[in-house]
């Protein structure tokens, strides 16, 4: 919901790669009916607005090592001269090249491309007919310099071993050089074969003395169940020592961003990487939708334990235009707005109650785009929350279900004169909620793209879905009465 590039073209997998005071983004493009058939390139100063830049041309003539749609890359500097690593999939076995600058925009392959390509006996180096888990997987280099050896690493999505019952043999290769060009291959950092069917585009980082990697994949055709989601897909991550080498092992709840639901298939949040950012770490990914975009950037929260997790960042209010509601003094109760069940307010806040039913109040019309911040004290009410894209019955939902400990989104219809039909949740997540603890609710609705934080810790990302947009915002409250503060509305910049 921060950048998509004018259609038709239209973006996937991304890198970011900040130097000298500006971000530049780089994605897999397809153009037309040519499936990232090169690589677009944009560059901003604050992550916010974007301009563009000429594209790199990453795919060949028929016959030559990159004559397949270009898969997931990395940018990196040496010596004052710019590396793009990128994937192909010659005959049916995925490789990597390098593309190389002086100045970021302009890009000459490499004459000695491939210059990694999977090694026996530590990874599968051909396909295996007649099992289901037949693929090589080799792509999605993550490049860097380790300190200790001065060597490059590149971590990538792989196989190791042969199929078979007891597992996918996804892995993590390792791959060093001394050179960026000559690649040795290595044992792999990890093998996940026993839980997850790949390992995509891994994002190898150290904060505080542990070594993390990030990586994605989805709940097909291996469900993956965690305590936050079912069938989850999305972004997970393992945890290693001091030295990235070191053993990883899974932690309790992996996923950092995601979805759950639909067997599997629901492909939201995707393709998590990381930068470092200021004394942390800012994470990022892309938003499937039609079309797709690039997300809202995140701070990586390391607990004491050493567990992840996603914070809010405040970059997103650099999109505020207006503050459309300041406070609850600045919403009309009267009959003028669309209301079931009872509503008052004192100097500091609202209250609703609803009886066997709901109670909606709309605060706010007319700002499809907006940054919504509410604290919300449950009290006796099953469910209270907030929802958008308001009409006369129809509304979508982002609610606290006190009596499911989760956290829903999806959409609704409110039955004159009380009740409150639900439809199927487009995803939940799981949260010890307390009536008698107030926690506070963000929601960030961008076009068709919605962004939720509990306590400024990420929720949800998901996609209101057609061609629906948001008209305007409203709370709920759902049998039983709960109590909001510290409401503010602001309308944010349309996404262009």
């Amino acid at each position: 919901m921060i950048f998509r590039p004018k259609l038709p073209c239209r973006l996937w997998d991304t890198w970011l790669f900040p130097w000298k005071g500006e971000f530049h983004l780089f994605y897999l493009e397809t153009t037309g009916d040519q499936v990232w058939d090169r690589g677009g390139h944009v560059v901003s100063r604050d992550m916010l607005h974007w301009e563009e830049r000429p594209h790199v041309k990453t795919r060949g003539l028929a016959g030559t090592w990159n004559d397949s749609p270009t898969f997931t890359g990395m940018t990196v500097e040496h010596e004052g001269r710019f590396y793009l690593f990128a994937g192909a999939n010659p005959g049916g076995v995925e490789v990597v090249g390098i593309y190389v600058s002086d100045d970021l925009d302009h890009w000459r392959e490499y004459d000695g491309n491939p210059v990694m390509r999977p090694q026996a006996p530590h990874y599968r180096v051909a396909p295996t007919p007649g099992v289901s888990n037949q693929e090589v997987d080799f792509r999605d280099p993550c490049v860097f310099r380790d300190p200790v050896d001065g060597m490059f690493h590149a971590v990538l999505c792989a196989r190791a071993g042969e199929p078979g019952v007891e597992g996918t043999g996804a892995a993590f290769a390792h791959y060093r050089s001394p050179d960026l060009f000559r690649w040795e291959a290595m044992l792999p950092l990890a093998v996940v074969g026993d839980r997850f069917y790949h390992a995509e585009v891994p994002d190898v980082f150290c904060m505080n003395g542990t070594h993390y990697i990030i990586f994605s994949t989805m709940s097909f055709p291996l469900r993956i169940d965690t305590p936050s989601r079912e069938a989850a897909t999305g972004s997970f991550y393992l945890m290693g020592g001091r030295d990235f080498r070191e053993p990883y092992r899974l932690p309790a709840d992996p996923l950092l961003v995601g979805s759950g639901g639909y067997a599997g298939y629901r492909l939201g949040a995707y393709v998590l990487r990381t930068i470092p950012w200021k004394d942390g770490r800012l994470a990022y990914h892309i938003v499937n939708a039609n079309p797709p975009v690039w997300g809202m950037p995140k701070m990586v929260c390391q607990q004491a334990d050493g567990t992840l997790g996603l914070g809010y960042l405040p970059l997103m209010e650099g999109l505020e235009t207006r503050t459309v509601v300041g406070s609850a003094g600045d919403v009309r109760l009267d009959g003028a707005v669309a209301n079931f069940g009872a509503w008052r307010r004192d100097r500091n806040g609202l209250t609703g109650r609803a009886g066997a039913g709901a109670a909606r109040l709309t605060v706010a019309r007319g700002v499809p785009d907006c940054h919504i911040s509410v604290r919300i004290t449950g009290g006796t009410a099953e469910r209270a929350g907030v929802c958008f894209k308001i009409d006369d019955r129809e509304m979508a939902l982002l609610y606290l279900d006190y009596t499911r400990n989760e956290l829903y989104v999806g959409a609704g219809k409110l039955n004159a004169p009380w009740g409150l039909e639900l439809f199927p949740a487009q995803d939940r997540a799981r949260r010890p909620l307390k009536r008698d603890v107030s926690c506070n609710l963000r929601v960030f609705v961008r076009d068709q793209h919605v962004e939720a934080y509990l306590d400024d810790r990420w929720v949800f990302t998901y996609v209101l879905g057609g061609d629906a947009k948001a008209d305007g915002v409203g709370l709920l409250v759902h049998r039983g009465e709960s109590r909001f503060d510290e409401l503010r509305v602001a309308a944010i910049e349309s996404l262009s």
